[in-house]
């Protein structure tokens, strides 16, 4: 379908990316799941015959899921006030609660109608890993993307071995991911040094005062945590727009906030 036909299309991907965001900062929400989320909740942004659903009806849908998928001891998710009429249409027909654990890359929790080949879909796997590895640098050198390019395109795609040289293409991302962790982690500390005011995150108390809490030592366990370099490149992009949010007038910072319905006991 054509993307234009969406009613408010880019402001509705801003609010999922800013709530997700919101979520990994605050909950204990790490990026295997923030990925998955965001494709099931793209895909109801996408789907045919919702076009018209309200910044508000995406701003509860956004809030259900996480609620469902997101650990969040000690917080409160506080109930939507919007009347969501299309939400059971919705839970029925996109799967709106299923844990993305159950989800397939592309968000999707029913059966794929079209079927590839093993070596079709190895392919589909090589060509999105090179792509992702053209968005290292600077952590990565010139001659070490090539030397992976040519890796990727040798290997058998596959999942980790744990083998000390690769054999698989999954060998070869953990060799990766573990190298680029270690290289932004570096950066990272010097943002946290630097810049420790913005690693504070202004968040509702149940009691209706708010507090700020330090997000560091989360963002870098997120880190941390990064098995892929999706995963990865996830929460770096994440960090870049929290970094940059900062920097925002606080009239736009405070409806952010309005806009998410948990608050820290």
């Amino acid at each position: 379908m054509s993307f234009a036909r969406v009613k408010f299309y880019d402001e509705k991907k801003m609010v999922v990316t800013n709530i997700l965001d919101a979520a990994v900062k605050t909950l204990d929400f790490d990026q295997k799941a923030y990925i998955k989320t965001k494709a099931q909740l793209m895909k109801v942004i996408e789907t045919p015959g919702f076009e018209g659903l309200g910044l508000g009806e995406i701003v509860a849908i956004t809030n259900k899921l996480i609620s469902k998928v997101a650990n969040h001891t000690g917080y409160v998710i506080v109930n939507s006030k919007i009347d969501m009429p299309q939400d059971d249409r919705l839970i029925d027909q996109l799967g709106i609660g299923t844990t993305p654990q159950a989800l397939d890359a592309s968000g999707s929790n029913k059966p794929g109608i079209i079927h590839h080949d093993p070596k079709e879909l190895g392919q589909i796997g090589k060509n999105k890993l090179l792509q992702l590895v053209k968005l290292l640098p600077p952590l990565i050198s010139k001659r070490e993307m090539e030397t992976y390019t040519k890796q990727i395109e040798v290997l058998r795609f596959g999942m980790s071995t744990g083998a000390s040289s690769p054999r698989t293409t999954g060998d070869l991302e953990k060799n990766i991911v573990e190298q680029i962790v270690e290289a932004y982690l570096i950066d990272f500390d010097y943002l946290v040094r630097h810049q420790a005011d913005a690693f504070y995150e202004l968040v509702d108390m149940a009691g209706g005062e708010s507090k700020k809490i330090d997000i560091s030592d989360k963002l870098r366990k997120q880190l941390n945590k990064a098995e892929s370099i999706g995963e990865f490149l996830s929460i770096r992009d994440l960090v870049k727009r929290h970094i940059d949010g900062v920097k925002q007038p606080d009239s736009e910072k405070d409806s952010w906030g309005s806009l998410m319905f948990w608050k820290k006991k």
